[in-house]
C-alpha cells in the first residue's frame, strides 16, 4: 500500500504535507482452512482500518477490523524527561486481511475512521476487487 507521492520513509500523522495517493497492489492470494476471528463490540480508534466484503449489488456480506499498518507511533522526551508520542504513516507499506471464502464476495473496500457533526463516519481508502483463488 502506497500512501503518499515522493515522502520520506515516515510522514507526520497530523500534518500531511505530502500528495495522499492511495496506491493498493494485491502482492498474494492465499485460501486457508478454518472459520473467521469472531468480532466483538465495534469501536472506533483513528488508527484502525475497516474492511467490508461487498457483493455485486452493493450489500454488506462482512466486515473486520484491522490495525492501520501504515501508523507508527514514536515516544521521545521533552526537555524536563516526559514521554510525548507523536503518530506517523510509513509512506509505502504491506497490508494482510483474512477475508471468507466466499463466492458472493465481488470487492473488499476499505475505510478508515473520520468524524462528522456529532457522528463517526468512514472514509472510502481503497476499493480491491475479490475473487477466490485455490
Amino acid at each position: 500500500m502506497e500512501s503518499y507521492r515522493d515522502a520520506p520513509e515516515l510522514v507526520d500523522y497530523e500534518t500531511p504535507n505530502f500528495e495522499h495517493i492511495n496506491e493498493l497492489r494485491v502482492l498474494d492470494s492465499i485460501a486457508r482452512e478454518g472459520g473467521m476471528q469472531a468480532i466483538r463490540i465495534p469501536t472506533i480508534a483513528k488508527d484502525q482500518i475497516f474492511a467490508l466484503g461487498i457483493n455485486d449489488r452493493s450489500e454488506l456480506l462482512w466486515w473486520t477490523r484491522i490495525g492501520d499498518p501504515r501508523v507508527v507511533r514514536k515516544e521521545t522526551a521533552d526537555s524536563e524527561g516526559r514521554m510525548q508520542a507523536r503518530l506517523y504513516h510509513e509512506s509505502t507499506t504491506q497490508i494482510w486481511i483474512d477475508v471468507p471464502d466466499s463466492d458472493d464476495i465481488s470487492e473488499v473496500r476499505l475505510y478508515l475512521p473520520g468524524s462528522g457533526p456529532g457522528h463517526v463516519v468512514l472514509v472510502p481508502l481503497y476499493t480491491v476487487p475479490f475473487h477466490i483463488s485455490q
